[in-house]
């Protein structure tokens, strides 16, 4: 009967789960919240964090993250037949946005492990490497942040690079893990993990990137439409790349 209370506590909740998830993300990498949020530059941050965050990540997803997303889905569900036709996309949008959030997390379960391992390594190649993959996390979640707190520097179409830097500004593309293995720096193993992390941390930064772009898009309908028309599709974001 009040669709727009509705869709207020809807976006209230998936933003609840996005805070939930935010502390497993962070933790998972090894990264304070508040350094997140914070405005020293992450490259400095995550070069002096080299001390490994102990916590039970699967009690944190199954207590904090997919009990609610759970919830979250039954209350779409149960509220669905009743919503106007005009509100349908937007309902849709929000739980993808529920959706991402937590593959997101299961991603960060993966990526976690060799990590945890690598940042505390003596070798600076793959180290470097693993960071890198921890600031483009990071990237994202602070810029969420700014755009909570309604930052005037902070846009929603700056998600759009993200998603393109991801695929243009990494080793494995620019030829930089090539180099490393030919150098003897890393092993052919390491190389194999990275590649397969890589694949995870440009997962995580595309959910977030979409999860982004659906909370903090404006309200209004037709501004909405006109930001989402700006929006660059996949097929526009690969030919962003240099």
């Amino acid at each position: 009967e009040f669709p727009e209370t509705f869709m207020e506590a809807l976006r209230n909740e998936i933003l609840h789960l996005y805070d939930n998830a935010f502390e497993v993300i962070a933790h998972g990498i090894s990264l304070h919240r508040h350094d997140i949020n914070s405005d020293v530059p992450l490259e400095d941050i995550v070069n002096k964090s080299r001390a490994v965050m102990e916590f039970d990540l699967d009690s944190k997803y199954e207590t904090r993250v997919k009990s609610l997303y759970a919830a979250i889905v039954d209350f779409i569900s149960r509220a669905q037949p009743s919503i106007s036709p005009d509100y349908a996309d937007r309902v849709y949008a929000y739980r993808t946005a529920s959706r991402d959030i937590v593959q997101s997390v299961k991603d960060i379960k993966h990526l976690r492990k060799n990590v945890s391992k690598y940042v505390i390594s003596e070798n600076e190649a793959i180290r470097r490497e693993y960071n890198d993959l921890r600031v483009k996390i990071a990237s994202v979640l602070r810029h969420i942040n700014k755009l909570r707190k309604e930052d005037e520097d902070a846009d929603v179409l700056d998600f759009d690079v993200f998603k393109a830097e991801i695929d243009t500004e990494n080793s494995i593309a620019n030829g930089t893990l090539d180099k490393l293995i030919r150098d003897h720096k890393i092993t052919a193993t390491q190389a194999t993990s990275l590649m397969n992390d890589f694949a995870y941390t440009r997962d995580i930064v595309m959910y977030l990137s979409q999860t982004g772009s659906i909370l903090f898009s404006s309200k209004d309908p037709g501004e909405r439409e006109a930001s989402e028309l700006l929006e660059l599709d996949p097929e526009e974001l690969e030919g962003t790349a240099p």
